[in-house]
C-alpha cells in the first residue's frame, strides 16, 4: 500500500473530490480507488508476490 499511496501522492488525482478517491462516503479514509503506476510495474508485483506464494494473503 505504501507505493500505492506514495505513486498517487505524485498526481493531481489525489487533490480532486472524487468518488475516485473515496470522498462520496463520509468518514471514508481518502485513498485512490486503482493503482496508477502503469501495467507493466503492476504485472511485475503480481508477478514477485506469485513466486513468493502470495506472502500476506490467506488461501482458503
Amino acid at each position: 500500500m505504501q507505493h500505492h499511496d506514495e505513486t498517487a501522492a505524485a498526481t493531481l488525482v489525489v487533490k480532486t473530490d472524487s468518488w475516485y478517491m473515496g470522498s462520496n462516503v463520509e468518514g471514508k479514509p481518502r485513498r485512490l480507488l486503482s493503482y496508477i503506476g502503469g501495467a507493466g510495474n503492476y504485472h511485475r508485483q503480481c508477478d514477485e508476490l506469485a513466486a513468493k506464494g502470495y506472502p500476506g494473503f490467506s488461501m482458503t
